[in-house]
C-alpha cells in the first residue's frame, strides 16, 4: 500500500508536517474540501485540499468490485444464451408450432359404411 506523503509547507518547503485539529466549527466550514496541517520545522499552520477517495488505490476493493462486474456479465450472457434455445439439445420453445397436416389434422369423417 501506499504511504500517505506529508504536504510541503508553503513558508519553509519542509515535508515534516502534520495535521492539525480544527480550532472551531465555523474554521471547518470555511475550509470545506480541505485539511489544516502545521508544519513541524517552523509552526506555520496552513490547508491543503483534501485526496479525494478512489477504489484504485485500494486492490481489494478494485478486485472485488471487477470481479463482481465479471460475474455479472457472464450470468446475463449465459441467460441470454439459455433462454434463446441455440444451445445444443435445448427444446423449440421460442419458435411458433407450424401444424404438420398429415400428423396434426383431425381424421376426416368417412360416410357411413352400406348395409346389404
Amino acid at each position: 500500500m501506499k504511504k500517505k506523503s506529508s504536504p510541503t509547507c508553503p513558508e519553509c518547503g519542509s515535508t515534516n508536517c502534520s495535521e492539525s485539529p480544527w480550532r472551531s466549527d465555523e474554521e471547518r466550514t470555511a475550509h470545506a474540501g480541505e485539511q489544516a496541517y502545521r508544519c513541524l520545522a517552523c509552526v506555520h499552520r496552513f490547508y491543503v485540499p483534501r485526496r479525494r477517495w478512489r477504489p484504485q488505490d485500494h486492490p481489494v476493493v478494485a478486485a472485488v468490485g471487477g470481479g463482481t462486474f465479471v460475474l455479472l456479465v457472464v450470468v446475463v450472457l449465459l441467460t441470454g444464451w439459455w433462454r434463446s434455445g441455440d444451445r445444443p439439445g435445448a427444446p423449440e420453445m421460442n419458435r411458433k408450432a407450424q401444424p404438420d397436416t398429415a400428423i396434426d389434422a383431425p381424421p376426416a369423417s368417412q360416410p357411413p359404411a352400406p348395409d346389404n
